[in-house]
């Protein structure tokens, strides 16, 4: 059943990095980093045994931001990526409290 979970949650997360990368440019990627931040904060509190193995529900969120600051580089370049890096460090801080 976790299996089933995991694999829902990767379709689901990418599906929709997808939908915000083609929908909205740069906003929808940067919207796209700090929610991810927000909800792999949440979902990290969420352990499940996936073949074997110990995993956190709150890994797939997480990994879908540096694809996404990936995809971001690569449309828009090095130098607009210092003030994302400070938006999503600042939404993570909050998010923590």
């Amino acid at each position: 059943m976790n299996e089933l979970l995991l694999i829902v949650e990767i379709i689901v997360i990418f599906v929709f990095l997808l939908y915000f990368c083609k929908q909205f440019r740069e906003l929808g990627l940067i919207i796209w980093m700090i929610l991810m931040s927000i909800i792999s904060n949440i979902l990290c509190l969420k352990i499940v045994n996936i073949f074997g193995f110990d995993i956190s529900l709150g890994f797939v969120p997480y990994v879908s931001i540096f694809i996404a600051f990936n995809i971001y580089i690569q449309r828009c370049g090095i130098k607009n990526l210092y003030k994302i890096i400070t938006c999503v460090i600042l939404s993570l801080i909050f998010s923590y409290f």
